[in-house]
């Protein structure tokens, strides 16, 4: 009698503790993966923006136009133009001839960026940019505005 009683509390308790576990797992996933998209769009934006900031001009989009990619020129010749724009699921930065330089992660992909010329004629520039970054089981949209000091 105690042996069947026994065995039905493990095949109750057993099934719990494995949903437990299960649900414990994924939780720390979504965590990490919040995690992570928190900490990568968060540097875009601080890459961008200062760099939109150090940039003499706004070359691409023009005065009122949106594009997928941002073109500025920048003090260094070497370095000109500065461009971000997305390449293979991942924003890249280029500075002139130079390599493409991944700005995001292999584990995340970056869905769509918006790069608006906001400036008012008469004054250095302003862009503002909207992005998109993705896992498998989460994604949070950006937004983000940066002026040119000079």
């Amino acid at each position: 009698m105690e042996v069947i009683l026994y065995l039905g509390l493990i095949v109750v308790v057993m099934p719990l503790v494995a949903m437990l576990a299960y649900f414990s797992v994924g939780a720390r996933a979504r965590s990490q993966d919040t995690d992570l998209i928190l900490a990568e769009g968060n540097k875009v934006i601080r890459v961008v923006g200062q760099t939109i900031r150090n940039a003499t001009k706004i070359n691409d989009p023009i005065l009122g136009m949106t594009s997928d990619s941002l073109s500025l020129a920048v003090d260094d010749a070497g370095k000109n133009p500065v461009v971000f724009k997305i390449a293979n699921g991942r924003l890249v930065k280029s500075e002139g001839p130079g390599p493409l330089v991944e700005l995001t992660s292999s584990r995340i992909a970056i869905n769509q960026i918006a790069f608006a010329n906001t400036s008012q004629p008469g004054t250095p520039g302003t862009v503002t940019f909207d992005f998109t970054l993705a896992s498998v089981i989460f994604s949070k949209n950006f937004h983000a505005t940066a002026s040119l000091r000079y």
